[in-house]
């Protein structure tokens, strides 16, 4: 299993990648500071690794 981290994954864009990666089955890590809250994490939190914090 690959591993991949994607910056700004808790954003509209970030999220559809991650999803994508799940289903291709990937094992994700999302960096984002999560501005916005957590909204675009609702269906994939349990399945990734969040890392809050701001580059």
């Amino acid at each position: 299993m690959s591993k991949v981290l994607v910056v700004g994954g808790g954003g509209y864009v970030g999220a559809v990648l991650v999803e994508e990666l799940l289903a291709q089955g990937y094992a994700v890590r999302i960096l984002d500071r999560l501005y916005y809250g957590r909204q675009g994490l609702c269906e994939v939190e349990d399945r990734v690794e969040v890392v809050v914090d701001d580059m």
